[in-house]
């Protein structure tokens, strides 16, 4: 599914995830003026839509941040994707930058 697609169907859970104090400290001294990641995002079946599984695809190069950006996508939910008006489980990337 597209990414456009599946934000739309967002209802709950922060999008903007950032990194903690000491990550930040180190992307910093890495003299790196932004970080990105790309990861693979599964939505289950269900009224709210938990996510079932969040998989890495690209690292953001710190991996303190890559843990905290799966961790938070698992809180997030979503509307039901329906296909001929029945629940379906959908997957698309999301980047983070």
């Amino acid at each position: 599914m597209p990414p456009s697609d599946i934000e739309a169907l967002h209802v709950a859970g922060d999008r903007r995830i950032l990194p903690d104090d000491t990550t930040r400290d180190a992307i910093d001294r890495a003299g790196r003026a932004q970080v990105s990641g790309t990861y693979k995002l599964c939505v289950g079946v269900g009224v709210v839509g938990a996510v079932t599984r969040v998989t890495q695809l690209t690292s953001t190069g710190f991996p303190a941040y890559d843990t905290r950006i799966q961790a938070s996508m698992l809180r997030w939910r979503y509307r039901p994707f329906l296909v001929d008006g029945a629940p379906t489980a959908v997957c698309s990337a999301i980047r983070f930058v």
